[in-house]
């Protein structure tokens, strides 16, 4: 199945990995949205043995200690709403796992940075993470790029 990128100017092709799916143009990152539900219903991601196995399907790999990445998440809702969120965070994990979490509920403080709204749905997308780097410098740089894109979006997170 070929999918195209979800974000709004670039619209390129993707390359997948199991469930995820990376932008080959943009390089923005998404999960399907069938990826929560295997052969007998939803899948439990709140059991890690569950979650690590989707993870190496969808080849990522965990990270050292010391490496932190700094990530943006576009949610937006569907169909045709003005105003863009985003979330600049910073994680110790990959930032697809991360973006894994935001998206099954997995930590509650994740979930409700992007909440449901009556019968609509959310779209989330990674568009760029850097790193590995320390803990200082992703501590500044997630406050800094926070700043930055505090003209054209609601910015949460960042702190």
């Amino acid at each position: 199945m070929k999918t195209k990128c979800r974000v709004k100017h670039c619209r390129g092709n993707t390359k997948k990995l199991n469930h995820l799916y990376i932008c080959k143009i943009c390089k923005a990152a998404f999960f399907h949205g069938t990826y929560k539900y295997g052969h007998n219903g939803l899948k439990d991601f709140n059991n890690d043995e569950v979650l690590r196995e989707e993870l190496l399907k969808s080849n990522i790999r965990p990270t050292k200690n010391w490496q932190y990445y700094v990530y943006t998440i576009q949610a937006s809702w569907l169909p045709g709403d003005k105003k863009k969120t985003l979330y600049v965070g910073m994680t110790g994990k990959h930032p697809h796992s991360r973006l894994l979490d935001h998206m099954t509920n997995r930590k509650k403080l994740a979930a409700r940075i992007f909440k449901r709204k009556k019968n609509r749905r959310q779209v989330i997308t990674m568009l760029d993470f850097e790193g590995p780097m320390s803990k200082k410098e992703a501590i500044a740089r997630e406050k800094s790029l926070a700043y930055a894109h505090k003209d054209n979006y609601l910015v949460k997170g960042g702190h």
